[in-house]
């Protein structure tokens, strides 16, 4: 199975790393070619549901929209495109996010 150039070995990566939101953002740098080492880190606040408040899916989606807005930012020269674009990513990684794990009401993380 082809994987597009994504870590194939994500588990032994969360090993090293130590969280789902930093070894989210560090697989999909990876994937679009980008070492951000210090971004990575800045991620680790977002596990274990934001510091440690549940709502885990929010640490991945946290971090993964942060790379989806990073790699937008890279690929678009005018700013408001990649802004638009890194929208678009979040907003698709979030209903992804909610139907795999059924979320049912993205307005339930803020109460």
């Amino acid at each position: 199975m082809e994987t597009s150039g994504l870590n194939k070995n994500a588990g032994l990566t969360m090993l090293k790393l130590g969280t789902c939101s930093r070894t989210s953002l560090h697989v999909l740098n990876d994937g679009f070619g980008q070492s951000l080492p210090a971004e990575e880190r800045a991620a680790e606040p977002l596990a274990g549901g934001i510091m440690l408040q549940g709502q885990q899916v929010a640490g991945c989606s946290g971090a993964q929209t942060l790379a989806a807005g990073a790699e937008a930012y890279r690929r678009f020269a005018a700013r408001d495109q990649a802004i638009g674009a890194a929208i678009a990513a979040a907003r698709e990684l979030v209903e992804s996010l909610a139907v795999k794990h059924l979320v049912v009401d993205p307005d339930a993380v803020k109460r």
